[in-house]
């Protein structure tokens, strides 16, 4: 499950109430996504600049479309 916002976590809990031998994973995006681009810039450097913020407008991009 991704989204750990109130909606995520009210879901999460539910199922973990209706299901207990269940096991959940909370994801929150915004965090990944940042963790990401720390990742892409550290590995990236100074040789491919272009390759963070293409990562970070992808990431907008699937944002607004409520995919990320």
């Amino acid at each position: 499950m991704v989204g750990g916002g109130v909606l995520g976590l009210a879901v999460a809990r539910e199922l973990t109430l209706r299901h207990p031998r269940a096991s959940v994973c909370l994801l929150e995006a915004e965090s990944l996504h940042r963790e990401a681009v720390a990742i892409a810039r550290a590995a990236s450097g100074d040789r491919h600049p272009g390759t963070v913020v293409a990562i970070a407008n992808l990431a907008g991009v699937l944002d607004m479309q409520d995919r990320l």
